[in-house]
């Protein structure tokens, strides 16, 4: 299919193609009568107007770029959503892409950027600051002249470790995630330090298994330490699943004969039987906080280094038997 341009516009219309474009970008100089007959032509033709014209009209672009890792969590894709609702109120509109497109990057469509990945290294890093845009990191540790908007991961576990105390299960191990991940180092400096401070009696990184956030691998480690162990802090809710479908299959009861936590509240952590104790942040409050930085950074050049932490809040159900 053919796109219409301003040329088939003029065309239909007897004027000019600057006519058309003054018509329709809100140009002096061109009457009200005919603005109108070319806007109604424009219509009646399907006509849209092209990114990068309008960008060139107002010397500015209302485009953000969001840069993420994977579109497979659930906690990406809700963020994501929220956060393209939120900008749209702002007058912005929001491109998604889980690749590096430096074409575009380096191009004026972008007027800033979002960066959501867990797995960002520093080159990548620095590559993105390279290209002077207004940038948010929501994931990752930051370098300078940087602003970051993150998830409390410390905090989260301060909650998910005094729930765990509270437990009559005190046979406690830990499923970790990924060693690369932002997510999993910040979870674990937080737990080694409390196990430190409040359990010296325990060897921590004997107590460590690798998960990789992944629900399979949480279920194969289960089906080898339901003897060992009866407490399990899994670093997000997909491994705390896993460790679920090993206890149903050795008769086991969650909440019951073992505890189980995770961290990032996703959906399905609220139907699962008992429902999943974990942790969670407000995604409305996180994207708003986003979005007000994000118009602030438009007028503002930043200077030093900006973190801003969104809080945890524990969501206790059915899944940790307490004393």
């Amino acid at each position: 299919m053919v796109r219409t341009n301003i040329k088939d516009i003029a065309k239909a219309a007897g004027v000019s193609t600057a006519t058309v474009s003054y018509a329709l970008n809100g140009g002096t100089g061109v009457s009200e009568a005919t603005r109108k007959k070319i806007q109604k032509i424009a219509r009646t033709m399907n006509y849209t107007p092209f990114l990068s014209a309008q960008i060139l009209v107002r010397q500015s672009s209302q485009l953000v770029c969001a840069l993420v890792d994977s579109y497979e969590t659930d906690t990406n894709n809700d963020l994501l959503q929220i956060l393209e609702e939120q900008f749209q109120k702002a007058g912005y509109q929001m491109l998604t892409t889980s690749q590096v497109l430096p074409e575009l990057q380096q191009s004026d469509l972008f007027s800033g950027i979002i960066v959501l990945d867990l797995g960002l290294t520093n080159k990548r890093r620095q590559q993105i600051l390279a290209l002077n845009r207004p940038t948010i990191f929501l994931a990752g540790a930051t370098a300078e002249q940087s602003m970051s908007i993150m998830t409390d991961n410390a905090g989260g576990m301060q909650l998910i470790f005094a729930e765990m105390q509270r437990s009559v299960h005190q046979r406690v191990c830990i499923i970790a995630g990924r060693k690369a991940s932002y997510n999993n180092t910040q979870r674990l400096t937080a737990l080694r330090e409390l196990f430190a401070t409040q359990r010296p009696d325990i060897n921590f990184d004997e107590i460590v298994y690798p998960g990789y956030f992944s629900s399979q691998k949480a279920y194969q480690l289960g089906q080898k330490l339901m003897d060992q162990y009866d407490a399990f802090i899994c670093l997000n809710d997909a491994m705390a699943f896993g460790i679920y479908r090993a206890a149903f299959e050795r008769g086991l009861t969650v909440g019951q004969d073992l505890s189980v936590t995770g961290f990032d509240d996703v959906l399905m952590g609220a139907f699962a039987l008992p429902g999943l104790t974990t942790v969670g942040f407000n995604h409305q409050k996180w994207a708003k906080a986003v979005v007000d930085q994000y118009l602030q950074l438009q007028n503002e050049e930043v200077t030093t280094t900006i973190h801003q932490l969104i809080p945890a809040e524990l969501i206790s159900r059915g899944s940790v038997r307490q004393s």
